[in-house]
């Protein structure tokens, strides 16, 4: 999940062309809608995607992932818990 820090929601979709971009492949949009979870008078919108890593081994889909993160969040902060869930987008 990505968090994008804008009153406007097309902000929130550009930020999700970007994501595209620097993937350099396809990507499925799970959802995006308001994030509740920052601190006043912040606001943003939460972005939900998948991406299929292919059939890999264990280890070679992790060093991919974290591969992605890295070339789509280069200074950003990359949070949370791996197993939160994404229902609320």
């Amino acid at each position: 999940m990505l968090v994008r820090c804008t009153k406007a929601e097309a902000k929130a979709h550009k930020t999700y062309q970007h994501v595209l971009d620097a993937l350099d492949r396809e990507a499925t949009l799970d959802g995006l809608g308001p994030y509740p979870g920052l601190p006043r008078p912040r606001e943003g919108f939460a972005l939900g995607f998948r991406v299929d890593v292919g059939d890999l081994s264990r280890a070679e889909t992790v060093l991919e992932t974290l591969s992605l993160a890295q070339r789509v969040g280069r200074g950003w902060v990359i949070t949370g818990a791996v197993d939160e869930s994404r229902d609320d987008l």
